[in-house]
């Protein structure tokens, strides 16, 4: 599953905590109906406040969006430097 939010999510970071409790919701059910095989990923849209802001890279703005799920899939936007300053 590809979760793509490309609208602000009100409510700021709180808004934000139940997006990353839906996408870690998400997760464990489709693991348990599908199996392990099950992926979902989370489009880097969204900023830790809920605004739209595309990092193109996996930062501290998204950290937690990527930590909710099983990956993200980022921005078409990033290159070399966006992959070098990716958080690990």
């Amino acid at each position: 599953w590809l979760v793509n939010l490309e609208a602000a999510v009100p409510g700021g970071a709180a808004g934000m905590g139940a997006v990353h409790e839906l996408l870690e919701l998400l997760t464990v059910c489709l693991k348990q109906r599908v199996g392990e095989q099950a992926l979902v990923l989370v489009y880097d849209s969204l900023d830790r406040t809920g605004r739209v802001r595309y990092q193109n890279s996996l930062a501290p703005d998204n950290k937690a969006a990527f930590d909710a799920c099983d990956g993200l899939f980022t921005n078409y936007w990033w290159g070399a430097k966006q992959l070098a300053q990716s958080v690990a």
